[in-house]
């Protein structure tokens, strides 16, 4: 199935769910199934810029594993500035979903309550991360952390 076979079996789909709700509640329905359809697409989109390598050859895993992270926390920052920064096409809004596809990617444990780690990230203590328009972007001394020299 092409996209646009895709796309228009998904429409027909919302549109049948649609025609089944009451009258005063099917422009908002149709709005929220549309929205939720494209965001499973955007997810998956993401997940292959994700995988990409870097302009300089690189994977997230490697870029991960040169930084030697030792916590949570600072894996969390990496994984958002390697989107943000690193990333051949780099993403906006990063979020929770994607720090956890990143944690997944890399094979490793992730936090128990990812959104509470990105919290910590961004909290007062650690500065690292910025939470702006409903995702997370790099803060001044995160971006000292990141591109600092890795030390041997």
């Amino acid at each position: 199935m092409n996209d646009f076979e895709s796309l228009l079996s998904a429409v027909n789909k919302i549109n049948e769910v649609v025609s089944r709700a009451p009258v005063s509640v099917q422009d908002e329905l149709y709005r929220i199934l549309l929205a939720a359809y494209q965001n499973d697409n955007d997810s998956e989109d993401i997940k292959q810029r994700i995988n990409e390598e870097t302009e300089n050859g690189k994977l997230l895993k490697e870029f991960l594993h040169e930084k030697s992270p030792n916590s949570n926390i600072e894996r969390s920052l990496l994984f958002v500035y390697f989107l943000s920064h690193k990333a051949k096409n780099p993403i906006i809004n990063i979020n929770a979903e994607h720090i956890q596809y990143c944690y997944s990617l890399c094979e490793l444990t992730p936090p128990k309550n990812t959104v509470q780690s990105l919290r910590d990230c961004s909290s007062s203590r650690y500065r690292f991360l910025k939470w702006v328009q409903n995702h997370y972007e790099v803060a001044p001394r995160g971006l000292e952390f990141c591109e600092a020299p890795v030390s041997d």
